[in-house]
């Protein structure tokens, strides 16, 4: 038996499993190193500069070649987590982020509010709604952070959205492809700090519940790739 034929032949839950680990093992595992160094709190600002995205860029393409032919060996195709660019797609995923945006600063503001009435320690989230992105500073080129943004918001809704919940939708549960979902984009995050928790929590909820309602995954795209231009940029360190 030749290694596609063993491809072909592995279970459901190994192919979930293999999928999940080449495409966020590395980032989960360096994200919890990351939290913990920060003792679960703040964590150090972070410097985005050319050669921490061109990193980011290279181990995101490099999972790409391998995971792209692997899951189309295994029968997936664009069509079956909702991959179909449309105009219409577009539009949602401008009001997706909006609505992500406005979210987040409630949460912020609800969580002051409480701090305020009840107690006096600081604040678990800001008001900002990019602000939990644990205050970094970007250096970074215009091109690569314009390249990194577009990359990024593909490869993690690709992966811990559109092709997470779809499959385990399949195996167990929308239920549990849910909660599946949510925590590892909870997990991957940590080096943002312990904002991330909420902040993920909340947003990564949104984005499943607007999956499963529209299967259509193109809108989750184009809202975390502006998502991410808008807060690499509102970081970027003034020239001069």
């Amino acid at each position: 038996m030749g290694l596609i034929d063993a491809i072909r032949r592995l279970p459901s839950w190994a192919e979930i499993a293999i999928t999940m680990t080449l495409a966020f093992g590395y980032f989960m595992l360096a994200s919890i190193r990351v939290w913990l160094a920060g003792s679960g709190g703040s964590v150090e600002a972070m410097t985005f500069d050319d050669g921490i995205v061109s990193d980011l860029i290279g181990i995101e393409t490099m999972a790409l070649l391998v995971l792209l032919p692997f899951l189309w060996l295994r029968g997936w195709r664009p069509a079956d987590i909702g991959l179909t660019p449309t105009w219409r797609g577009t539009g949602y995923g401008l009001l997706l982020m909006i609505a992500a945006f406005a979210l987040l600063a409630a949460l912020g503001l609800a969580d002051q509010l409480l701090r305020a009435v009840f107690v006096t320690a600081p604040a678990a989230l800001p008001t900002n709604a990019t602000s939990h992105e644990a205050a970094a500073t970007v250096t970074a080129s215009p091109e690569l952070v314009l390249f990194v943004s577009l990359l990024n918001g593909a490869y993690e809704e690709i992966f811990v959205a559109g092709y997470l919940i779809t499959a385990l939708s399949r195996l167990t549960s929308e239920r549990h492809a849910v909660v599946a979902s949510v925590s590892i984009r909870i997990i991957y995050h940590l080096y943002q700090g312990t904002a991330a928790i909420v902040a993920h929590l909340a947003s990564g909820w949104l984005f499943a519940w607007v999956f499963l309602r529209r299967r259509d995954l193109w809108p989750l795209i184009v809202a975390h790739a502006l998502w991410d231009l808008i807060a690499l940029n509102g970081s970027r360190m003034p020239s001069g």
